[in-house]
């Protein structure tokens, strides 16, 4: 069975503002992680990446409530953890585990050996005054090429009906 655990976090700042359009930039933190617990030789599989990076957000407010809104992001540097490919992490002279595996195979990335792009597109439809319907698309792609290449990508649409009371 595989875990998957994620976090994000942004702060952006407003950098113009037209009637009804409001652009932001600012910088995001992201990790994720995954650990795969039928295991290669005794031990765990595990991959994970943080990154920090710039953010640019434009967004739509209309008239009736009504929002749109288009945000893309990149990482300036990032740091990675992953199994090594004999897939039991060892650190010469001590015991195989989780500090091992912490140790072997954390390397910090730069955007010459680590890319990734976030992208999200969001509508806020209210439907009255208490729901609202909140309809998105996120996709998100990554490389990483030390020692050798992982590509990978994530396509997501949700749904969303809230309810403000």
């Amino acid at each position: 069975s595989s875990t998957f655990a994620g976090l994000g976090v942004t702060y952006c700042k407003n950098i113009g503002s037209e009637t009804n359009w409001q652009q932001q930039l600012g910088a995001s933190f992201q990790l994720d992680f995954i650990i795969d617990f039928e295991s290669v030789g005794n031990f765990a599989w595990g991959m994970g990446q943080a990154g920090i990076g710039l953010n640019y957000s434009i967004n739509r407010r209309f008239e009736n409530g009504n929002s749109f809104s288009v945000d893309v992001g990149i990482p300036v540097f990032g740091i990675w953890t992953r199994m090594p490919y004999y897939n039991i992490p060892r650190t010469q002279g001590k015991v195989p585990g989780v500090a091992s595996f912490f140790e072997q195979g954390t390397s910090i990335a730069t955007w010459n050996n680590y890319q990734r792009v976030d992208f999200s597109v969001v509508y806020q439809l209210k439907l009255n005054k208490t729901w609202q319907i909140t309809p998105s698309y996120q996709f998100t792609y990554f490389h990483f090429t030390k020692s050798d290449d992982i590509f990978a990508y994530q396509n997501q649409f949700d749904v969303k009906l809230s309810y403000s009371f």
